[in-house]
């Protein structure tokens, strides 16, 4: 993706987006071999698509369609957090640069309007080839989670015009690097924190909602359903701060360095029952009932600059790790100074993890 916007005649524009990742293959682009179609090994995945395609279809949609030149009628999309399969944003931004002025509001109701259309297209084309007794595309893939995404799966919250003010690159290096010092705004490089949140429910007792939406720990498939999460804060200020993360990187991170600046954690429970009903005690319990016999919802929020690449979801793995305590809090800052993969538990599940904030220096989208 370019760092430069070279084009003359473009406005960029800085966007701020909310989405369900269940049925998405990620946010970023896949291109047109890698979502919408049968790949080259075969796999069928027509009418799966990436947060940031579906995002494109709708952009192609309001400026023309394809087939009347909207390529060239936007340019240079970038997202701030590239979230993985299966991770739901409650904010996430981008910029894109675009040829023609647009009032935000408006901007956002049209784009919203061809994403709620698109789905229901691609809806609409399922049940068509059923009805022919044609194949119809996989409904589940391998881990049960629902592949089709919904008219109401991506919202569009906000458009503003990007700064026109230049900021410094930070890939800009003065021994003879092309790449040029100053750069427009840009939604990746101004981020000055992310916020996520992992949502875990404990004790599950089969609760309908939350299928998609966090780690459900059962008491019948593990030795413990109860978190300590005393142990867990402990364990969690061993990560606090600039540090090298490496033991909690994940396979394939493309990005140079492994340190990172981890701003803050907390770790909440509450009972399941009050985060829908608004209620601290159930008055029909009898008073015998023991609350911690009950689901809880436990919510790990982990702020900071940026992160490695399945990071969050490594470290979150290590914390449940301790909670249930197969490891001590100490052993946390053992794994840290190791830097080494290996030495860390096993991931966490992309259901459960919310990108929940993006906050960008002087400007907020």
């Amino acid at each position: 993706m370019a760092l430069v916007r070279t084009s003359q005649g473009y406005r960029r524009y800085a966007f701020s987006i909310k989405y369900n990742g269940t049925a998405f293959l990620g946010f970023s682009y896949q291109g047109a071999l890698g979502e919408n179609c049968i790949t080259p090994n075969g796999t069928d995945l027509r009418g799966i698509y990436s947060v940031e395609g579906k995002v494109r279809a709708a952009f192609d949609a309001l400026l023309g369609g394809i087939e009347n030149g909207s390529k060239d009628q936007y340019e240079n999309f970038q997202v701030s957090s590239r979230t993985d399969k299966g991770v739901h944003a409650w904010k996430n931004t981008f910029h894109v640069d675009v040829k023609r002025d647009w009032e935000g509001a408006k901007f956002v109701k049209g784009l919203n309007f061809h994403l709620i259309r698109h789905a229901r297209d691609q809806i609409d084309k399922k049940h068509h080839r059923a009805r022919r007794g044609q194949g119809i595309y996989p409904t589940y893939d391998s881990s049960g989670l629902l592949l089709y995404s919904t008219e109401n799966d991506i919202r569009l919250t906000k458009c503003l015009l990007a700064p026109l003010k230049q900021i410094e690159n930070k890939h800009f290096m003065s021994y003879g690097n092309i790449q040029p010092q100053f750069i427009d705004w840009n939604a990746r490089f101004t981020a000055i924190s992310r916020t996520y949140t992992y949502r875990i429910i404990t004790d599950d007792d089969g609760v309908p909602f939350e299928a998609n939406n966090a780690w459900r720990i059962n008491r019948y498939r593990t030795d413990t359903a109860i978190l300590d999460l005393k142990s867990m804060r402990i364990a969690s200020k061993y990560l606090l701060g600039y540090h090298d993360f490496s033991s909690f990187r994940g396979a394939n991170c493309s990005r140079s360095s492994p340190f990172v600046n981890i701003q803050a954690i907390d770790i909440h429970s509450r009972l399941l029952s009050s985060c829908y009903f608004g209620v601290v005690e159930d008055p029909l319990l009898p008073p015998h009932i023991n609350n911690k016999n009950m689901s809880q919802l436990v919510t790990i929020t982990i702020r900071g600059e940026s992160f490695l690449y399945r990071q969050v979801r490594n470290m979150i793995g290590c914390l449940v790790a301790v909670g249930h305590g197969q490891m001590k809090p100490e052993d946390v800052r053992e794994i840290l100074l190791a830097k080494d993969r290996d030495q860390a538990p096993a991931m966490a599940p992309a259901r459960g993890l919310f990108l929940a904030n993006v906050e960008h220096k002087d400007f907020a989208i």
